[in-house]
């Protein structure tokens, strides 16, 4: 092992040294035990590694991931310490926990524009918060750990805006409000966010203002000030209000028929359009913006065409 890798973490230096290999793939080979150290099989992706010590790696065919034909990311902004990213719907942020994951965001990038620097442990590189699966639109990635740093503390003191479009079931009786309920953990089902008892769970703070309105259908302005999982899914659906496509929130009502003209939307209809935050570098206040999404903007056309015959 060249002597500047000394002390470096075994999946980083393993994933700068195999380019286009993710750290993600490289923790598979150590755990899956393609790779020793010092002639002895390693165990952790996290062990430091000696300067000197021999290290060997047998990749296995079976643990090359299935990669997406064409696979390709639509940059709004980089530079050398951020990657934003317009992320479709269905691609996921960060590898699942296990073997057999796809392609995830976080994959993608590595594959594209080398490591990102590890957050809340190895398995979210450069991954500073997140958006569902079926949530499509705007998501920043750090590039370095001094960006990593500065963006996560910036989630964490809420001082990054965000704004998300939803379209909805039902017509609110006010054209804003305040959603201010504690979420946490379903205890029935891991899948699901619900709303926490008096004192219990998580604060959550969410603000919606209407956009338009189009009989049983509205369009909302979004604007969470907390981060927590499903937070405006589960908030919408609290007040009267799920999101179109959603199959985990959909305030107890049955799926009706997508009515003539109208696309159907095999997801939820979540998109998150603006961030604004400090740059880490420059600290200048910085706006990215992803346009609604194509299957949205269909839905949008026809509600409007819908509204006007």
């Amino acid at each position: 092992m060249p002597p500047d890798g000394a002390g470096e973490r075994l999946d980083r230096l393993l994933a700068l040294w195999y380019e286009g290999v993710s750290r993600a793939r490289v923790q598979d080979w150590i755990r899956a035990g393609c790779v020793r150290v010092g002639g002895e099989p390693a165990t952790r992706p996290s062990q430091s590694v000696d300067a000197g010590v021999r290290i060997e790696v047998t990749p296995p065919a079976a643990l090359e991931p299935k990669r997406r034909e064409g696979a390709a990311l639509d940059v709004l902004f980089q530079d050398e310490h951020i990657l934003a990213i317009d992320k479709p719907a269905g691609l996921i942020v960060h590898p699942r926990e296990g073997g057999g994951r796809g392609d995830s965001l976080a994959e993608v990038a590595e594959l594209h524009y080398g490591p990102l620097p590890p957050i809340s442990g190895a398995e979210r590189p450069g991954i500073v918060h997140r958006l569902d699966m079926d949530t499509s639109g705007v998501i920043v990635l750090a590039r370095t750990d001094v960006a990593a740093r500065s963006l996560v503390d910036q989630f964490q003191a809420r001082t990054v805006e965000k704004v998300y479009h939803a379209f909805v079931q039902g017509d609110p009786r006010f054209d804003s409000e305040w959603i201010e309920a504690p979420i946490e953990r379903h205890p029935r089902s891991h899948e699901r966010m619900h709303i926490a008892e008096e004192g219990e769970g998580r604060e959550a703070e969410t603000y919606y203002e209407v956009r338009e309105r189009f009989g049983h259908t509205t369009l909302l302005e979004c604007r969470p000030s907390t981060g927590r999982t499903h937070q405006i899914r589960v908030h919408l659906e609290h007040v009267g209000l799920p999101i179109l496509g959603d199959r985990l929130y959909t305030g107890g009502r049955t799926r009706r028929p997508s009515r003539a003209g109208r696309p159907t939307i095999g997801r939820q209809a979540l998109h998150a359009l603006t961030l604004r935050f400090d740059h880490p570098a420059t600290l200048e206040r910085t706006q990215l913006e992803a346009p609604l999404a194509a299957d949205l903007e269909a839905l949008l056309a026809a509600l409007r065409a819908g509204s006007a015959g």
